[in-house]
């Protein structure tokens, strides 16, 4: 898949000047969320799958608190990625996580579900892209599967440091050459002031949901919509025994 043939399907705007404003209302989405994960609804539905949560770009296992209740209370067997602070090295980051998978995976003995928000998510789907057979369902939150760092509010810290996000960007359309068959819950919000909304679109890749939300992109591992919708997600899709 060429670059250019990408870009013919839907060209992608980077986040406006203004655009990271709109993260002002991230005390909204926590205190609407506090009540879903302070008191998460308790069930057994999970029988102990194991879930692995990847925290977005500068953020740590604290991150994904709230979905770490939610998914426990539903009988799933959460944890934290294992590799503490994501520090944006997808090179670094994505071996290691991928090493913890495979040990996941066979210390539970079945394929992992994966809940990865913004940069976490794209170590997620990488991950699973590279082994299907050990990922039974990827859940990604403001997640940008188009361009990496490039249409996003951080690209410029990426730039700073000399990173080439012009072949970030190459690079990760090239890497659909490998289809992404794990089925995938897409969440994404037209009010991310950190993520284009257009490149959390995956308009490649089969099996791929897409659910619109309305939170910050800060606040989407709080938010009570996305919590909610993440409950349904592994309700309905997580393969059963």
């Amino acid at each position: 898949m060429s670059q250019d043939a990408f870009f013919e399907k839907k060209p992608i705007e980077a986040p406006g000047t203004w655009a990271p404003l709109a993260e002002l209302l991230v005390p909204i989405d926590v205190i609407g969320g506090l009540a879903s994960w302070c008191c998460p609804k308790r069930d057994s539905l999970g029988n102990g799958q194991r879930v692995l949560l990847l925290p977005g770009f500068g953020a740590g296992p604290n991150a994904m608190t709230a979905l770490k209740s939610v998914a426990n209370g539903l009988g799933f067997d959460a944890r934290d990625w294992g590799l503490g602070q994501n520090n944006g090295k997808v090179p670094h980051l994505l071996p290691a996580f991928v090493d913890i998978l495979k040990a996941a995976a066979e210390e539970s003995g079945r394929p992992v579900v994966l809940v990865g928000w913004s940069l976490g998510g794209y170590i997620a789907r990488e991950a699973a892209r590279d082994n299907p057979d050990l990922v039974a369902h990827i859940i990604t939150l403001g997640t940008p599967v188009w361009g990496g760092p490039k249409y996003t509010t951080i690209s410029r810290f990426y730039r700073d440091k000399g990173v080439d996000v012009d072949q970030i960007e190459a690079d990760t359309i090239e890497r659909y050459r490998t289809p992404l068959t794990t089925p995938v819950t897409a969440y994404y919000t037209e009010s991310d002031g950190i993520v284009s909304p257009q490149a959390c679109i995956d308009h490649w890749s089969p099996n791929v949901t897409h659910v619109k939300v309305t939170c910050t992109h800060l606040g989407m591992t709080f938010s009570r919509q996305v919590l909610r919708g993440v409950t349904v997600t592994l309700r309905q899709r997580w393969p059963a025994d």
